[in-house]
Order: structure tokens, then sequence, then C-alpha cells
């Protein structure tokens, strides 16, 4: 009976260990694009600040 249990056990362990795995993956993909949004923003941020002072120039 005991081996059984260990059997099971270690095909648990192994199906979460695969997944740790596809989840570290996946929150590296999502870093990436999150990195690449808050570049976007900074950029429209820097580019309404420039228009902002633009604006003020000509009052």
């Amino acid at each position: 009976m005991s081996n059984a249990g260990d059997s099971t056990v270690r095909e648990q362990r192994a199906v979460l260990e695969t997944h740790r795995q596809e989840v570290k993956e996946r929150l590296c993909e999502l870093s990436c694009h999150l990195e690449a949004i808050e570049k976007k923003i900074n950029r429209c941020k820097q580019e309404e600040q420039i228009k902002y002072s633009k604006e003020i120039e000509r009052s």
C-alpha cells in the first residue's frame, strides 16, 4: 500500500513542479509586457509635459 501512495505523491509533485515552471515562464512574459507598457506610459507623460510647456510659453 505505501508504494502506491508514494507513487501518487511523486506524480502530484511532478505535476506541481511542471505547473510551477509554467507559471514562472508566464510571469516572466507578463513582466516583459508590463515593462513595455510602463515605457509607453512614460513616453505619453513626457509628450503631455512638452505639450503643456509649449502651451504655457504661448500664454
